[in-house]
Protein backbone atom coordinates (compact mmCIF):
# COMPACT_ATOMS: atom_id res chain seq x y z
CA UNK A 1 0.00 0.00 0.00
CA UNK A 2 1.38 3.15 -1.00
CA UNK A 3 1.77 5.16 2.11
CA UNK A 4 2.47 8.81 0.77
CA UNK A 5 4.70 10.91 -2.38
CA UNK A 6 7.55 13.19 -2.09
CA UNK A 7 9.25 14.85 -4.94
CA UNK A 8 13.03 13.69 -5.62
CA UNK A 9 15.23 16.28 -7.25
CA UNK A 10 16.45 15.47 -10.58
CA UNK A 11 19.71 13.78 -10.90
CA UNK A 12 19.75 12.16 -7.14
CA UNK A 13 19.51 8.94 -8.64
CA UNK A 14 21.75 8.98 -11.64
CA UNK A 15 23.91 5.67 -11.61
CA UNK A 16 27.40 5.19 -13.75
CA UNK A 17 29.04 1.64 -14.07
CA UNK A 18 28.00 -2.22 -13.91
CA UNK A 19 24.95 -2.92 -12.67
CA UNK A 20 25.52 -5.22 -9.22
CA UNK A 21 22.82 -7.66 -8.19
CA UNK A 22 23.19 -9.55 -4.91
CA UNK A 23 24.96 -5.81 -3.17
CA UNK A 24 23.70 -2.45 -2.23
CA UNK A 25 25.98 0.73 -2.58
CA UNK A 26 26.49 3.20 0.19
CA UNK A 27 28.85 6.23 0.34
CA UNK A 28 30.98 5.05 -2.44
CA UNK A 29 31.15 1.08 -0.90
CA UNK A 30 29.42 -2.24 -1.27
CA UNK A 31 27.11 -3.47 1.32
CA UNK A 32 24.57 -5.88 2.54
CA UNK A 33 25.49 -8.42 0.53
CA UNK A 34 22.86 -10.84 -0.74
CA UNK A 35 23.03 -14.05 1.51
CA UNK A 36 21.17 -16.96 -0.69
CA UNK A 37 20.84 -18.01 -4.02
CA UNK A 38 19.11 -15.93 -6.57
CA UNK A 39 16.36 -17.58 -9.17
CA UNK A 40 15.60 -15.53 -11.72
CA UNK A 41 16.53 -11.86 -12.63
CA UNK A 42 14.59 -9.33 -13.91
CA UNK A 43 15.50 -5.46 -14.64
CA UNK A 44 13.59 -2.47 -15.85
CA UNK A 45 14.25 1.08 -16.74
CA UNK A 46 10.86 2.29 -15.52
CA UNK A 47 8.75 2.37 -12.33
CA UNK A 48 7.29 -1.40 -11.92
CA UNK A 49 3.60 -1.41 -11.09
CA UNK A 50 1.77 -3.79 -8.44
CA UNK A 51 0.46 -6.56 -11.11
CA UNK A 52 3.63 -6.62 -13.06
CA UNK A 53 5.17 -7.23 -9.98
CA UNK A 54 2.58 -10.33 -8.89
CA UNK A 55 3.37 -11.65 -12.25
CA UNK A 56 7.48 -11.54 -12.01
CA UNK A 57 6.36 -13.98 -9.18
CA UNK A 58 5.05 -16.74 -10.93
CA UNK A 59 6.99 -19.58 -12.70
CA UNK A 60 7.26 -19.84 -15.95
CA UNK A 61 4.11 -21.76 -17.58
CA UNK A 62 5.12 -25.89 -18.34
CA UNK A 63 6.75 -27.55 -21.09
CA UNK A 64 3.75 -30.06 -23.17
CA UNK A 65 5.33 -33.31 -24.35
CA UNK A 66 3.60 -35.84 -26.01
CA UNK A 67 6.84 -39.02 -26.03
CA UNK A 68 4.41 -41.61 -27.68
CA UNK A 69 3.45 -39.15 -30.21
CA UNK A 70 0.24 -37.08 -30.56
CA UNK A 71 -1.95 -39.61 -32.02
CA UNK A 72 -5.18 -39.97 -29.34
CA UNK A 73 -8.62 -41.12 -29.94
CA UNK A 74 -11.63 -39.69 -27.92
CA UNK A 75 -12.22 -42.07 -24.77
CA UNK A 76 -8.70 -43.44 -24.83
CA UNK A 77 -5.39 -42.39 -22.78
CA UNK A 78 -2.70 -40.86 -24.38
CA UNK A 79 1.03 -39.97 -22.51
CA UNK A 80 1.79 -36.22 -21.59
CA UNK A 81 4.77 -35.21 -20.16
CA UNK A 82 4.82 -32.15 -18.23
CA UNK A 83 8.99 -30.36 -16.99
CA UNK A 84 9.23 -27.02 -15.93
CA UNK A 85 10.79 -24.41 -17.91
CA UNK A 86 13.26 -23.33 -16.24
CA UNK A 87 12.03 -23.34 -13.03
CA UNK A 88 13.95 -25.02 -10.17
CA UNK A 89 11.21 -24.77 -7.54
CA UNK A 90 8.25 -26.21 -9.11
CA UNK A 91 6.23 -28.41 -6.72
CA UNK A 92 3.38 -29.32 -8.82
CA UNK A 93 1.45 -29.01 -11.85
CA UNK A 94 -2.51 -28.86 -12.63
CA UNK A 95 -4.19 -29.50 -15.73
CA UNK A 96 -7.31 -29.87 -17.83
CA UNK A 97 -8.32 -31.86 -20.87
CA UNK A 98 -12.12 -30.14 -21.24
CA UNK A 99 -11.01 -26.85 -21.59
CA UNK A 100 -11.65 -26.23 -17.98
CA UNK A 101 -9.66 -24.12 -15.30
CA UNK A 102 -6.40 -26.59 -14.53
CA UNK A 103 -7.48 -28.50 -10.86
CA UNK A 104 -5.88 -31.96 -11.55
CA UNK A 105 -3.00 -31.76 -9.51
CA UNK A 106 0.40 -34.05 -9.99
CA UNK A 107 3.47 -33.78 -7.76
CA UNK A 108 7.32 -34.49 -9.23
CA UNK A 109 9.56 -36.63 -7.14
CA UNK A 110 11.62 -33.56 -6.28
CA UNK A 111 11.14 -29.98 -7.07
CA UNK A 112 11.76 -28.71 -10.34
CA UNK A 113 11.43 -32.28 -11.98
CA UNK A 114 9.13 -33.58 -14.80
CA UNK A 115 5.93 -36.34 -14.62
CA UNK A 116 3.87 -38.16 -17.01
CA UNK A 117 0.52 -38.71 -16.90
CA UNK A 118 -2.07 -40.20 -18.71
CA UNK A 119 -4.81 -37.94 -20.33
CA UNK A 120 -8.16 -38.62 -22.12
CA UNK A 121 -9.58 -36.85 -24.24
CA UNK A 122 -13.30 -36.34 -24.03
CA UNK A 123 -13.94 -35.26 -27.85
CA UNK A 124 -12.00 -34.45 -31.13
CA UNK A 125 -11.66 -30.77 -29.85
CA UNK A 126 -10.18 -31.40 -26.77
CA UNK A 127 -6.75 -29.01 -25.55
CA UNK A 128 -4.50 -29.75 -22.53
CA UNK A 129 -4.00 -26.69 -20.31
CA UNK A 130 -1.81 -26.86 -17.48
CA UNK A 131 -0.12 -24.98 -14.99
CA UNK A 132 2.97 -25.11 -12.97
CA UNK A 133 3.02 -24.29 -9.14
CA UNK A 134 6.08 -22.98 -7.32
CA UNK A 135 6.59 -23.74 -3.51
CA UNK A 136 4.86 -20.34 -2.60
CA UNK A 137 1.88 -21.42 -4.01
CA UNK A 138 2.34 -19.32 -7.40
CA UNK A 139 0.93 -20.71 -10.29
CA UNK A 140 2.25 -19.85 -13.71
CA UNK A 141 0.26 -18.70 -16.78
CA UNK A 142 -1.76 -21.54 -18.55
CA UNK A 143 0.01 -23.01 -21.49
CA UNK A 144 -2.38 -24.58 -23.72
CA UNK A 145 -1.47 -27.36 -26.17
CA UNK A 146 -3.05 -27.84 -29.40
CA UNK A 147 -0.67 -30.67 -30.75
CA UNK A 148 -2.91 -33.48 -29.92
CA UNK A 149 -4.82 -34.82 -33.51
CA UNK A 150 -7.64 -36.67 -31.85
CA UNK A 151 -9.87 -39.38 -33.84
CA UNK A 152 -13.25 -40.24 -32.99
CA UNK A 153 -14.24 -42.70 -30.81
CA UNK A 154 -13.95 -46.50 -31.52
CA UNK A 155 -14.19 -49.91 -30.24
CA UNK A 156 -16.11 -51.40 -26.92
CA UNK A 157 -15.40 -49.90 -23.27
CA UNK A 158 -12.96 -51.47 -21.21
CA UNK A 159 -14.33 -54.60 -18.79
CA UNK A 160 -10.92 -54.45 -16.86
CA UNK A 161 -11.92 -54.21 -13.14
CA UNK A 162 -11.13 -50.94 -11.94
CA UNK A 163 -9.89 -49.35 -15.12
CA UNK A 164 -10.02 -45.95 -14.71
CA UNK A 165 -9.38 -44.43 -17.93
CA UNK A 166 -10.54 -47.00 -20.48
CA UNK A 167 -7.32 -48.37 -21.77
CA UNK A 168 -8.18 -52.35 -20.60
CA UNK A 169 -5.63 -52.33 -17.82
CA UNK A 170 -6.76 -52.11 -14.21
CA UNK A 171 -5.64 -49.29 -12.11
CA UNK A 172 -5.51 -48.19 -8.08
CA UNK A 173 -7.99 -45.10 -7.45
CA UNK A 174 -6.73 -43.94 -3.03
CA UNK A 175 -9.39 -42.54 -1.52
CA UNK A 176 -7.06 -40.47 1.02
CA UNK A 177 -8.20 -38.45 3.86
CA UNK A 178 -5.99 -35.22 4.09
CA UNK A 179 -7.13 -34.04 7.50
CA UNK A 180 -9.87 -31.27 8.33
CA UNK A 181 -12.25 -33.01 6.72
CA UNK A 182 -10.83 -33.31 3.50
CA UNK A 183 -11.15 -36.27 1.13
CA UNK A 184 -8.99 -36.48 -2.15
CA UNK A 185 -9.42 -39.40 -4.83
CA UNK A 186 -5.79 -40.19 -6.03
CA UNK A 187 -5.94 -41.74 -9.38
CA UNK A 188 -2.82 -44.39 -9.69
CA UNK A 189 -2.78 -45.94 -13.42
CA UNK A 190 -1.39 -48.69 -15.15
CA UNK A 191 1.11 -48.88 -17.76
CA UNK A 192 1.41 -52.08 -17.87
CA UNK A 193 4.87 -52.74 -16.60
CA UNK A 194 4.02 -50.06 -13.47
CA UNK A 195 2.52 -46.85 -13.32
CA UNK A 196 2.27 -43.29 -14.11
CA UNK A 197 2.72 -40.59 -11.43
CA UNK A 198 0.01 -40.77 -9.62
CA UNK A 199 -2.75 -37.33 -9.39
CA UNK A 200 -5.10 -36.08 -7.02
CA UNK A 201 -8.09 -36.40 -9.42
CA UNK A 202 -10.60 -35.29 -6.98
CA UNK A 203 -11.15 -33.02 -3.87
CA UNK A 204 -13.61 -32.23 -1.61
CA UNK A 205 -11.77 -29.52 -0.06
CA UNK A 206 -11.54 -28.36 3.60
CA UNK A 207 -14.44 -29.17 5.81
CA UNK A 208 -16.04 -30.79 2.93
CA UNK A 209 -19.33 -33.16 3.63
CA UNK A 210 -17.95 -36.47 2.72
CA UNK A 211 -14.95 -36.79 5.41
CA UNK A 212 -13.24 -40.06 4.76
CA UNK A 213 -14.34 -41.63 8.07
CA UNK A 214 -18.07 -41.50 7.47
CA UNK A 215 -17.19 -43.32 3.66
CA UNK A 216 -17.07 -46.48 2.52
CA UNK A 217 -16.24 -46.51 -0.70
CA UNK A 218 -15.25 -49.15 -4.04
CA UNK A 219 -14.24 -49.02 -7.88
CA UNK A 220 -16.64 -50.01 -10.29
CA UNK A 221 -18.07 -48.73 -14.19
CA UNK A 222 -21.84 -47.88 -13.08
CA UNK A 223 -22.40 -46.75 -16.61
CA UNK A 224 -20.79 -48.98 -19.08
CA UNK A 225 -18.47 -46.15 -20.56
CA UNK A 226 -15.30 -48.21 -20.13
CA UNK A 227 -14.07 -45.28 -17.54
CA UNK A 228 -14.02 -46.23 -13.82
CA UNK A 229 -16.36 -44.70 -11.00
CA UNK A 230 -16.02 -44.60 -7.19
CA UNK A 231 -19.88 -45.47 -5.17
CA UNK A 232 -19.82 -43.61 -1.79
CA UNK A 233 -21.65 -44.95 1.06
CA UNK A 234 -21.53 -42.27 4.01
CA UNK A 235 -22.98 -42.84 7.06
CA UNK A 236 -25.47 -40.52 8.38
CA UNK A 237 -26.13 -41.72 11.62
CA UNK A 238 -28.56 -43.36 13.21
CA UNK A 239 -28.56 -46.76 11.14
CA UNK A 240 -29.22 -44.29 7.94
CA UNK A 241 -26.93 -43.99 4.96
CA UNK A 242 -26.89 -42.29 1.82
CA UNK A 243 -24.97 -43.23 -1.61
CA UNK A 244 -22.94 -40.98 -3.78
CA UNK A 245 -21.11 -41.26 -7.06
CA UNK A 246 -18.31 -39.66 -8.18
CA UNK A 247 -18.45 -40.50 -12.37
CA UNK A 248 -15.09 -40.70 -14.20
CA UNK A 249 -14.03 -39.32 -17.42
CA UNK A 250 -10.72 -41.17 -17.50
CA UNK A 251 -9.07 -37.77 -15.77
CA UNK A 252 -11.40 -36.68 -12.85
CA UNK A 253 -14.70 -37.31 -11.55
CA UNK A 254 -17.55 -34.96 -11.05
CA UNK A 255 -20.00 -35.63 -8.29
CA UNK A 256 -23.34 -36.47 -7.92
CA UNK A 257 -24.61 -36.75 -3.98
CA UNK A 258 -27.07 -39.04 -3.01
CA UNK A 259 -28.55 -41.03 -5.75
CA UNK A 260 -29.76 -43.38 -3.10
CA UNK A 261 -30.67 -42.62 0.68
CA UNK A 262 -31.75 -45.77 2.65
CA UNK A 263 -34.49 -43.34 5.10
CA UNK A 264 -34.39 -43.31 8.61
CA UNK A 265 -34.84 -47.29 9.08
CA UNK A 266 -32.23 -48.06 11.02
CA UNK A 267 -31.32 -50.67 9.27
CA UNK A 268 -28.23 -49.74 6.98
CA UNK A 269 -25.14 -48.10 9.36
CA UNK A 270 -22.05 -48.47 6.91
CA UNK A 271 -20.27 -49.58 10.04
CA UNK A 272 -21.98 -53.09 9.60
CA UNK A 273 -21.42 -53.65 5.54
CA UNK A 274 -18.79 -54.43 3.54
CA UNK A 275 -18.53 -53.69 0.25
CA UNK A 276 -17.65 -54.82 -3.45
CA UNK A 277 -18.45 -54.11 -6.76
CA UNK A 278 -18.92 -56.08 -9.58
CA UNK A 279 -21.33 -57.38 -12.68
CA UNK A 280 -23.39 -59.21 -11.19
CA UNK A 281 -26.26 -58.77 -13.95
CA UNK A 282 -24.29 -59.04 -16.74
CA UNK A 283 -25.22 -56.13 -18.86
CA UNK A 284 -22.00 -54.72 -18.36
CA UNK A 285 -22.53 -52.50 -15.74
CA UNK A 286 -20.92 -52.04 -12.38
CA UNK A 287 -23.32 -53.33 -9.95
CA UNK A 288 -22.93 -52.57 -5.84
CA UNK A 289 -22.98 -55.67 -2.98
CA UNK A 290 -23.17 -55.36 0.63
CA UNK A 291 -22.18 -58.02 3.23
CA UNK A 292 -24.94 -56.48 5.92
CA UNK A 293 -24.37 -58.27 9.57
CA UNK A 294 -27.51 -58.82 10.88
CA UNK A 295 -26.26 -59.46 14.29
CA UNK A 296 -26.36 -63.03 15.95
CA UNK A 297 -24.03 -65.03 14.07
CA UNK A 298 -26.26 -63.83 10.48
CA UNK A 299 -25.65 -61.48 7.52
CA UNK A 300 -26.82 -61.07 4.16
CA UNK A 301 -25.61 -59.99 0.74
CA UNK A 302 -27.58 -56.74 -0.34
CA UNK A 303 -27.37 -55.52 -4.31
CA UNK A 304 -27.73 -52.62 -6.09
CA UNK A 305 -28.46 -52.96 -9.64
CA UNK A 306 -26.88 -50.87 -11.88
CA UNK A 307 -29.91 -48.78 -14.21
CA UNK A 308 -26.62 -46.63 -15.79
CA UNK A 309 -27.56 -43.20 -16.72
CA UNK A 310 -31.39 -41.80 -16.04
CA UNK A 311 -31.35 -38.45 -16.90
CA UNK A 312 -27.99 -37.68 -17.22
CA UNK A 313 -27.05 -38.96 -14.02
CA UNK A 314 -25.70 -42.46 -11.88
CA UNK A 315 -28.98 -44.34 -11.13
CA UNK A 316 -29.78 -48.00 -9.19
CA UNK A 317 -32.50 -50.23 -8.36
CA UNK A 318 -33.68 -50.38 -5.00
CA UNK A 319 -31.58 -52.52 -3.22
CA UNK A 320 -32.91 -56.45 -2.83
CA UNK A 321 -31.64 -59.49 -0.94
CA UNK A 322 -30.04 -62.54 -2.84
CA UNK A 323 -29.01 -63.89 -0.02
CA UNK A 324 -29.16 -64.32 3.88
CA UNK A 325 -27.65 -66.99 6.17
CA UNK A 326 -29.25 -68.74 9.27
CA UNK A 327 -29.21 -67.19 12.81
CA UNK A 328 -26.57 -68.62 14.16
CA UNK A 329 -24.36 -70.02 11.68
CA UNK A 330 -21.88 -67.33 9.96
CA UNK A 331 -19.83 -65.02 11.96
CA UNK A 332 -19.83 -61.35 10.12
CA UNK A 333 -16.43 -60.22 11.61
CA UNK A 334 -14.84 -63.89 10.33
CA UNK A 335 -15.68 -62.85 6.91
CA UNK A 336 -13.72 -61.25 3.96
CA UNK A 337 -14.79 -60.85 0.37
CA UNK A 338 -13.86 -60.15 -3.20
CA UNK A 339 -16.02 -60.12 -6.34
CA UNK A 340 -15.39 -61.15 -10.09
CA UNK A 341 -16.95 -63.76 -12.57
CA UNK A 342 -14.78 -66.71 -11.58
CA UNK A 343 -16.63 -69.12 -13.46
CA UNK A 344 -16.67 -67.34 -16.34
CA UNK A 345 -20.56 -67.24 -17.33
CA UNK A 346 -20.32 -63.06 -17.80
CA UNK A 347 -21.95 -62.55 -14.11
CA UNK A 348 -20.15 -61.55 -11.09
CA UNK A 349 -19.73 -64.12 -8.09
CA UNK A 350 -18.78 -63.70 -4.25
CA UNK A 351 -15.59 -65.21 -3.00
CA UNK A 352 -16.15 -65.09 0.74
CA UNK A 353 -13.02 -66.12 2.81
CA UNK A 354 -13.77 -67.27 6.41
CA UNK A 355 -11.41 -67.29 9.38
CA UNK A 356 -11.29 -70.25 11.50
CA UNK A 357 -9.41 -71.03 14.65
CA UNK A 358 -6.34 -72.34 14.50
CA UNK A 359 -4.98 -70.94 11.58
CA UNK A 360 -7.21 -72.21 9.42
CA UNK A 361 -9.17 -70.44 5.96
CA UNK A 362 -11.68 -71.74 4.21
CA UNK A 363 -12.97 -70.24 1.08
CA UNK A 364 -16.55 -70.45 -0.07
CA UNK A 365 -18.11 -69.75 -3.29
CA UNK A 366 -21.33 -67.20 -4.05
CA UNK A 367 -22.35 -67.79 -7.71
CA UNK A 368 -24.53 -65.21 -9.21
CA UNK A 369 -28.15 -66.92 -10.88
CA UNK A 370 -31.15 -65.99 -12.44
CA UNK A 371 -34.04 -67.86 -12.37
CA UNK A 372 -35.21 -69.30 -15.51
CA UNK A 373 -38.85 -68.22 -14.90
CA UNK A 374 -39.39 -65.15 -13.03
CA UNK A 375 -36.12 -63.82 -14.24
CA UNK A 376 -35.03 -62.62 -10.58
CA UNK A 377 -31.42 -62.49 -9.60
CA UNK A 378 -29.45 -64.50 -6.54
CA UNK A 379 -26.38 -65.63 -4.91
CA UNK A 380 -26.04 -69.37 -4.52
CA UNK A 381 -25.90 -70.67 -0.63
CA UNK A 382 -21.94 -71.16 0.16
CA UNK A 383 -20.29 -74.37 -1.48
CA UNK A 384 -16.45 -75.01 -0.26
CA UNK A 385 -13.89 -74.20 -2.98
CA UNK A 386 -10.52 -74.39 -0.77
CA UNK A 387 -9.82 -75.57 2.60
CA UNK A 388 -5.94 -74.87 3.99
CA UNK A 389 -6.69 -77.22 6.27
CA UNK A 390 -5.53 -76.27 10.41
CA UNK A 391 -2.49 -74.45 11.25
CA UNK A 392 -1.76 -73.83 7.44
CA UNK A 393 -2.84 -70.22 6.54
CA UNK A 394 -3.69 -67.30 9.18
CA UNK A 395 -6.19 -65.34 7.75
CA UNK A 396 -4.83 -62.06 10.00
CA UNK A 397 -1.71 -62.35 7.60
CA UNK A 398 -3.68 -62.81 4.45
CA UNK A 399 -4.92 -60.10 1.65
CA UNK A 400 -7.60 -60.93 -0.45
CA UNK A 401 -7.94 -59.63 -4.14
CA UNK A 402 -9.81 -60.34 -7.29
CA UNK A 403 -8.48 -60.17 -10.89
CA UNK A 404 -7.71 -62.13 -14.43
CA UNK A 405 -4.35 -63.00 -13.73
CA UNK A 406 -4.45 -65.73 -16.45
CA UNK A 407 -5.61 -63.60 -18.95
CA UNK A 408 -8.48 -66.68 -19.85
CA UNK A 409 -11.52 -64.29 -19.30
CA UNK A 410 -12.08 -65.69 -16.01
CA UNK A 411 -11.42 -63.41 -13.10
CA UNK A 412 -8.56 -65.72 -10.18
CA UNK A 413 -8.62 -64.98 -6.56
CA UNK A 414 -5.15 -64.01 -5.24
CA UNK A 415 -3.96 -64.14 -1.45
CA UNK A 416 -1.49 -62.10 -0.63
CA UNK A 417 0.45 -63.95 2.12
CA UNK A 418 3.15 -61.99 4.89
CA UNK A 419 5.24 -64.29 5.70
CA UNK A 420 7.18 -61.74 8.35
CA UNK A 421 10.46 -60.31 7.74
CA UNK A 422 9.99 -58.52 5.06
CA UNK A 423 8.50 -61.48 3.09
CA UNK A 424 5.13 -61.77 0.55
CA UNK A 425 3.80 -64.14 -1.46
CA UNK A 426 1.01 -64.02 -4.04
CA UNK A 427 -0.58 -67.40 -4.27
CA UNK A 428 -3.79 -67.71 -6.85
CA UNK A 429 -6.57 -69.79 -6.86
CA UNK A 430 -7.46 -69.71 -11.09
CA UNK A 431 -11.52 -69.24 -12.32
CA UNK A 432 -12.42 -72.29 -13.82
CA UNK A 433 -16.37 -73.07 -14.77
CA UNK A 434 -16.50 -75.16 -11.56
CA UNK A 435 -15.20 -71.52 -9.40
CA UNK A 436 -11.80 -72.12 -8.59
CA UNK A 437 -8.71 -74.48 -8.92
CA UNK A 438 -5.54 -74.18 -6.72
CA UNK A 439 -3.72 -72.64 -4.98
CA UNK A 440 -0.99 -72.48 -7.10
CA UNK A 441 2.69 -72.05 -6.50
CA UNK A 442 2.85 -68.11 -5.77
CA UNK A 443 2.60 -65.78 -8.80
CA UNK A 444 5.51 -63.60 -7.39
CA UNK A 445 7.59 -63.22 -3.92
CA UNK A 446 8.51 -59.89 -2.27
CA UNK A 447 11.43 -59.63 0.13
CA UNK A 448 12.24 -56.64 1.81
CA UNK A 449 15.63 -56.26 3.42
CA UNK A 450 16.56 -52.67 5.19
Amino acid sequence: MLAGTTDVPAGTFDAAGDLVVGRARWNSATTDQWFGDLDEVRVWQRVVGEREIAGAARPQPPSLRFPNGAQAAVGKPVTVNLSPAGDADVVAYRYSMDGSVPSITVRPAAPGGSVTVAVVPGDVDAVLKAVAVDRAGNESLVATSYELDVSARSGPPSMAHADLNNDGRSDVPIVYDNGNNETQLWNLTSTGDGFNTPTIAWTTGPGSAYPAAKLKTVAGDVDGDGNGDIAMFRDEGGGRSTLSVLRGDGNTYKLYPTVWDSGACGCSSVGSAKLVAGDFTGDGKADLAQLYDLGNATWELRVWASRGLVAGQPSFAPPTVWLRTDPGTSDWNQIRIVAGDVDGDGRADIAEFYNYPNGQTKLWMHSSQRDATTGAFSFTGATLRWDSGVGNWWWTASTFVCGDFTGDGKADVGIIYNYGSGVWRLWTLTGSSSGVDGPFEPAFRVILAG
